[in-house]
Parts: structure tokens; sequence; C-alpha cells
């Protein structure tokens, strides 16, 4: 798995700026994180396999709140690994009308956390899927690694070399055809992964 400070060496080589004399670090790390945010997004909307992670959840009995995985994006299901029953996600006017739910029948998500009710009366583990993002600050960090395991690494690093040629040749309006570009390699690599792929209207839809 690349790190980003090896990322940033090889889009310096395709930029021909091995001296550091046109861009600075924190500007190549922009186009990298622009590209991240806009690939995390394409793969949810397009249930894309490699975006995709679990997480088991213990609750002690009494215990109602778990905090949510790192890099949580947003919830696939929740499933009793015991009863193999799927749990119901509850809007808040079912939550707040519930006059006497089965235990750990329903979640919420509030904030960070995933809370069930009711609290169980005996140990439970909950599987939880969902899609799994990046902190893009953490990219920032001193020896930071790439997301995803480096799958897109290929993809992220000639969006960014493309972004700063755009900007020095005073191209900008010729971003978005970038986006839709590295949209459609991430989804010609990937898609076929996919349980189901459904088309989205672009980077911008």
């Amino acid at each position: 798995m690349a790190t980003v400070a090896a990322v940033i060496e090889n889009i310096r080589q395709e930029l021909s700026d091995e001296y550091n004399t046109r861009w600075n670090n924190a500007q190549l790390i922009r186009f990298i994180s622009q590209a991240v945010n806009r690939a995390q997004h394409v793969g949810r909307r397009n249930n894309l396999q490699f975006l995709k992670d679990k997480a088991d959840l213990v609750f002690a009995p009494g215990e109602f709140s778990k905090p949510l995985p790192d890099g949580f994006l947003t919830d696939i299901g929740l499933w009793d690994l015991k009863t193999k029953a799927k749990v119901s996600k509850a809007s808040e006017e079912e939550w707040e009308g519930s006059a006497s739910p089965q235990e750990a029948s329903q979640y919420m998500l509030e904030g960070s956390n995933l809370v069930i009710q009711s609290v169980p009366a005996s140990e439970i583990t909950l599987r939880l899927r969902y899609f799994k993002g990046c902190d893009l600050d953490t990219l920032k960090q001193d020896g930071a690694e790439m997301p995803w395991g480096g799958l897109l690494d290929e993809m992220i690093l000639e969006y960014a070399s493309l972004r700063a040629r755009k900007i020095d040749r005073d191209e900008s309006s010729a971003d978005l055809e970038l986006l839709k570009d590295i949209e459609n390699n991430i989804l010609s690599t990937y898609g076929t992964q996919s349980v189901r792929v459904v088309k989205g209207k672009g980077w911008m839809g």
C-alpha cells in the first residue's frame, strides 16, 4: 500500500516538478483529497464492493450504544448474529413512538454512535455492514497511507496530475470532464464486483 508521500512524489514526476518549484505538498494533497472525496461518494452511490466493510458490535446486558467504526460513511444494514434476523432501522417518529419494542429490534444513528432499542438482557452481537470512507484530514498526517488498500492510487494520481496541469493552463472549466473521466474509470474497473450497480448522474449529480 502506497503512502500519500509516495503518491505525491509520483505526481511530481508526472509534472516534472521533482524539485518542488511549482507545487507545494499542501496543494497536491488538496488535489488528492478532492479525488478521494469524490471517489468515496461514487463508490457508495454505485454500491461498489471495495468501499464496503463490516464490524461486529458486542452489546453487554443493559448496554444500548456503541461508537461507529473508524471511517464509517453510511450504513448498509445491521444483523443479529445469533438469530440471523435483520435489525430494523427506525426513523425518529418510529423510535419515539415505540411503546414497548422487542429487545434490540430497532436501531438508529445518533451522531457518532449506533443505538439500539430496547437494551438487551443478555450479551448480543450485532453485525454492522457499512460503506467505509476516508477521513480527509488523515491524508495530511506524516506517514499517512492511501485509502482502500491502494486500489485507486493510480486513478487518484492521474486526476491530481491532470488537475494541476489544468490550473497551470487556466483551464478550470475542464474540471468536470476530469471528474467524469475518473468516475468512469472507477466504474469500469470495479463496477463488475458489485452485486448491483446503479448508474449515477456523475460527480456533480
